[in-house]
């Protein structure tokens, strides 16, 4: 779920850290909200790769989203695979193309390990935190022995290269709808916040954490995934970027050649864990 930046204290850390930052006043309110539901069955590559991330605890199960972005991989957050005391979830699984009125069609995958920023503090909801909201989950086959780009989709991940995308395309599984409802939301926009944040104009709520920045390349003809949905305050939705640099790290996780093909003067290093593991 988005981090829900609502505490006075926590909206005062987050709205003027940014604002500082950027000196100038926060701007207002300019989202809408025309989520449309998804109701047929997946077709399209982002349809399917897309899916609801189920986070299974002693007492809750936690509902967010991730993007299927290889084979075997798929991207979300770092928060959506910890309580709120920063205690790791035993059982974490992922349901491409999952839709309210037809069920998991591509079935379940299981987690078996992720990777994240070690800047990231688990105990922390802050706005700092927002800037290394990003995971990338490693997981295993469905009961037919099928990975995810067999059973359903997959699209690919890429920075946006010294400009900003401008407009974009969301869908996830809001927890203010229907139980495993997807929804869309298309012709955002979007800019740069920060750096290494988007701000952008989709509405979000709880459940779309995770949910993909996909920007459409009209020569290539597909979508592009360049950061996912990760916090939120009253007024605006944040997604945190793929930057080049992340882009090489998550190349490299995915080719197996982390951390041996990734230059030792990146700033941001990246750490494997195992469902389950405390960090």
């Amino acid at each position: 779920m988005p981090y829900q930046v609502s505490k006075p204290a926590v909206a005062l850390v987050f709205l003027l850290a940014f604002s500082t930052a950027l000196a100038r006043p926060p701007v207002a309110d300019a989202r809408t909200d025309n989520r449309r539901a998804l109701t047929s069955e997946a077709v399209k590559d982002y349809e399917k790769a897309v899916g609801q991330i189920r986070a299974t605890g002693v007492d809750r199960t936690r509902h967010c989203t991730g993007t299927a972005v290889a084979p075997q991989f798929v991207l979300t957050v770092v928060h959506c695979l910890f309580n709120d005391l920063g205690e790791p979830y035993g059982k974490i699984d992922f349901f491409p193309g999952a839709r309210a009125n037809n069920g998991e069609p591509f079935g379940s995958f299981p987690v078996l390990r992720y990777y994240r920023p070690v800047q990231y503090q688990l105990d922390r909801k802050t706005a700092g935190n927002l800037r290394y909201d990003l995971a990338l989950v490693e997981v295993g086959l469905n009961r037919k022995g099928q990975r995810i780009s067999e059973a359903a989709g997959v699209v690919p991940f890429r920075a946006a290269h010294g400009s900003t995308p401008g407009v974009m395309t969301t869908l996830g599984y809001p927890n203010d709808k229907e139980l495993y409802g997807a929804y869309i939301q298309s012709d955002c926009r979007i800019r740069l916040f920060a750096r290494i944040l988007y701000r952008t104009e989709c509405f979000a709520t709880k459940g779309q954490s995770g949910s993909p920045v996909l920007v459409y390349d009209d020569n290539q003809q597909r979508y592009y995934v360049q950061g996912v949905l990760s916090g939120v305050t009253k007024s605006a939705s944040f997604a945190t970027r793929i930057t080049p640099e992340r882009e090489a790290i998550l190349q490299a996780i995915v080719q197996g050649d982390y951390p041996q093909e990734v230059p030792n003067n990146t700033r941001e290093k990246w750490q494997q864990y195992y469902v389950g593991s405390v960090p």
